[in-house]
């Protein structure tokens, strides 16, 4: 069989038309309980139940803005495009048809069940365009636990994706039967339990020492991938190569400090492999593969003001305004669009190499690091600035993300390095209330994070003890305001693999 034909969905029947209803279904309840309890949104409320109205919205660009809303919630939309973009992926719709079924979830919703707002910008991207990088990885980790014997392994394959997992139980014996036969390669889970300490600039003292907790887990399915079986070979593949997830959290003070969730997915590419046994049975060789990837990437720290937590909704209407100087903490969630991926590990031995390196175009919600100084010396609302900026900290952005990981392995010793560098720039002229606008300015950030990490593998156990060094440098520019930012991290960490 021919590496692009092993893959763990090839083998079942498309079922377009009951994903369609079954999701169709789901929207209905949702819009209904939407219109039901809706006057919890009255805050977003532009538009009447008129033909003039409702001909702006359908009709033209006009009602196209970017909303209001608190951070969370609108970070939180990717998780209504993983649900949308899971329901086509269960019933075997290719990658790219999912994602047309979440886009037009997206769609109904903003056009139809939210028929007062305007159109979303943001929230299309999150939920209909963004759904593919968190629910793409949610599926195909699913998908392997899903189709193992056992309580806990359908257990597992629940937390990865509910969806997938409900879908399986009401099928009964059909779901049961459905992963019968597939290959599939095993993912590598790993749990970190660490102790922290930080040095930081920040506004207010960092809180140390912390807990460290974090869960990494990565699905690399070509088949064969690093086999010397199966020495000689390489080709395109047109399914998802490579799923990432990793969550971390920091723990402090009765409360979690600061947390970051990241995901990723390579939709397909090329991938070529020589690898050969050396007279000791050791590999010797290469392997690699580039493909093009999505992700999602989000982080925040914990709110020191009651307007930074949350939900916190701003009373527009009653003309509520934040409190001056600000006190935002620093937050970004991110949908990495597109962009490409390499990685290239190589074979000496008793030595193992790997080398990664990526790039993405992104849309993102970004906290204006220099928010905070501007509003000591500036009324930030008159003249009234970006809406999300002034009531929220935050404003919308385009931008890119370049990243790079090397590693080595010898014997039970390991080391390894990363690093994320992040520039945005703010988008104008599409504010809710653009007509309120008046200083409509240009902001910038960046952000550059470097860890490296030294890991010793305890001999015939699945467990590590690790060192690790972090730096975080953040830069942010808002009119002639300028600043900077930067964060030592020392942890030290036991590392559990599964």
């Amino acid at each position: 069989m021919k590496p692009a034909e092993m893959t763990s969905v090839g083998e079942r029947k498309k079922r377009a038309g009951r994903a369609i209803l079954i999701l169709s279904g789901f929207i209905l309840v949702e819009t209904i309980r939407y219109w039901v309890e809706s006057k919890k949104w009255q805050e977003d409320w532009n538009y009447r139940f008129t033909w003039d109205d409702q001909k702006t919205r359908f009709f033209s660009l006009a009602a196209n803005r970017f909303d209001s809303n608190p951070f969370v919630t609108n970070w939180t939309h990717l998780i209504s495009g993983h649900l949308y973009y899971s329901m086509g992926r269960y019933y075997n719709l290719s990658q790219f048809e999912s994602v047309l079924l979440s886009m037009g979830s997206s769609l109904w919703w903003e056009y139809v069940t939210e028929w007062r707002e305007v159109i979303s910008i943001n929230d299309n991207l999150f939920s209909g365009l963004g759904g593919i990088s968190l629910g793409e990885p949610l599926f195909q980790f699913a998908t392997y636990f899903c189709r193992r014997p056992g309580i806990l392994n359908k257990a597992i394959g629940f937390v990865f994706n509910p969806v997938f997992a409900l879908n399986d139980v009401l099928a009964g014996k059909r779901g049961k039967s459905r992963w019968r036969g597939l290959e599939s390669a095993k993912p590598r889970l790993q749990l970190t339990i660490g102790h922290q300490r930080r040095n930081g600039l920040d506004e207010a003292p960092a809180v140390s020492p912390l807990l460290q907790v974090g869960l990494d887990a990565a699905y690399l399915t070509i088949p064969g991938f690093g086999d010397p079986e199966q020495h000689d070979r390489g080709g395109w593949i047109k399914k998802t190569i490579l799923s990432e997830i990793s969550l971390d959290m920091a723990v402090g003070t009765g409360r979690v400090q600061e947390f970051s969730f990241f995901s990723r997915a390579v939709l397909g590419g090329y991938f070529r492999q020589e690898l050969r046994p050396d007279p000791r049975s050791r590999v010797r060789g290469y392997n690699y593969f580039l493909g093009l990837a999505t992700s999602f990437d989000l982080f925040k720290k914990a709110a020191t003001a009651y307007y930074d937590q949350g939900e916190y909704h701003y009373d527009f209407a009653a003309g509520e305004q934040a409190p001056q100087p600000t006190d935002f903490v620093d937050k970004c969630a991110a949908v990495n669009l597109i962009g490409p991926v390499f990685d290239a590990r190589f074979y000496a031995g008793p030595a193992r190499f790997r080398l990664a390196l990526a790039g993405s175009l992104d849309f993102a919600l970004v906290n204006a690091l220099a928010l905070n100084p501007y509003s000591r010396g500036h009324d930030i609302f008159e003249p009234r600035m970006k809406t999300t900026l002034v009531h929220y900290g935050y404003y919308y952005a385009f931008g890119t993300t370049l990243a790079a990981a090397a590693g080595m392995q010898f014997g039970n010793f390991g080391f390894s390095s990363r690093c994320k560098y992040q520039v945005y720039g703010s988008i104008e002229g599409l504010d809710r209330f653009q007509d309120r606008v008046v200083d409509d300015g240009h902001i910038r950030d960046s952000r550059l994070a470097c860890r490296f990490e030294l890991q010793y593998s305890l001999p015939g156990m699945p467990v590590a003890l690790g060192l690790a060094f972090e730096e975080i440098r953040r830069w942010g520019s808002l009119a002639e305001v300028k600043c900077r930012r930067a964060e030592q991290r020392l942890t030290s960490q036991l590392v559990i693999s599964f």
